[in-house]
């Protein structure tokens, strides 16, 4: 008894320790996949849901990836861990400035001597929110509630291939604005997008 016990408890173990070794090598969809099967035998695995978190955020998932740490803090209210770190970031992805400063706080609370890390990420972030970020808010907003309304129902292989989509889609719209006009016609055009998406994936329950 004791011996199946211990087995069944190791087994979540190596599902985390899979996750692990995946998200070093890159292998993010990959990683996550085991984190969820970590999680799946334990429900209470807050390392678990920190990684799944993670590798959420690193393939786009922003939304699922705060769902995912926030769980995990749930959990474990007092983490020996960077997870501020990890959080602060996406809440920063996210436009939420106020809590990123505050999870960072804490990061360095916990990290004094991470101050180096944080404005390497923090320099990582906004550099990739330059190069997606349209610069037209009703664009930018659309985008963020479509790819955590895609992402939600999207099979975890398809992740990588979905998040190019759709910066490529940001892309071309950033693109696209090169006048004041041009701006408000896209404005538009992106407000008009995000009603239609509304009806089309209302099946969904998304938030629009």
């Amino acid at each position: 008894m004791a011996e199946e016990m211990e087995r069944k408890r190791n087994i979540p173990l190596a599902y985390l320790t899979l996750a692990r070794l995946y998200k070093k090598d890159g292998q993010y969809a990959k990683g996550l996949g085991a984190a969820i099967k970590a999680i799946d035998l334990d429900t209470n695995d807050f390392w678990a849901f920190e990684l799944s978190g993670t590798l959420r955020a690193k393939l786009g998932d922003l939304s699922g990836g705060l769902a995912d740490l926030n769980r995990s803090l749930e959990i474990n209210p007092h983490p020996q861990s960077a997870i501020y770190l990890e959080r602060g970031i996406i809440y920063l992805m996210l436009g939420d400035n106020v809590n990123s400063q505050k999870d960072f706080d804490k990061y360095l609370e916990a990290f004094p001597n991470g101050r180096d890390t944080l404005e390497k990420r923090i320099e990582e972030a906004n550099k990739k929110l330059s190069e997606t970020s349209v610069g037209v808010v009703e664009c930018d907003d659309y985008i963020r509630k479509m790819r955590s309304c895609l992402f939600a129902h999207t099979p975890i292989a398809s992740f990588t291939t979905l998040n190019a989509s759709i910066d490529s889609m940001a892309q071309a719209w950033k693109s696209a604005v090169s006048t004041p006009e041009s701006k408000a016609a896209l404005a538009a055009a992106c407000s008009q997008a995000r009603q239609t998406a509304r009806a089309s994936l209302s099946g969904y329950d998304c938030e629009w």
